[in-house]
């Protein structure tokens, strides 16, 4: 099987306000984010990862980054998106 999994996030910046006598720094928030990833199990089939990668695409209204993942070869960043707590059930 293949998912599609949205994740919106924020970037946030920082600035740097001059005094005459003194430093503030300030973090104002910036913009949302968003980033598709599509993941193809083991036994997903080329339609269903076609059929992934097109979906990504379509739902895509922000132009973010579109990032394939491979069942056992999560990176990370996606692995957090389910804190860690990601299962993988076959049948």
């Amino acid at each position: 099987e293949g998912y599609v999994i949205r994740w919106a996030y924020f970037v946030l910046a920082d600035r740097i306000v001059k005094d005459r006598k003194s430093r503030c720094r300030s973090t104002v928030a910036g913009r949302v984010r968003c980033a598709y990833f599509f993941w193809q199990g083991n036994d997903c089939s080329v339609n269903e990862k076609g059929a992934a990668a097109i979906m990504a695409v379509e739902l895509d209204e922000e132009k973010g980054p579109q990032v394939r993942v491979v069942q056992g070869k999560e990176t990370p960043v996606f692995l957090n998106l389910f804190k860690g707590g990601m299962i993988i059930h076959t049948g």
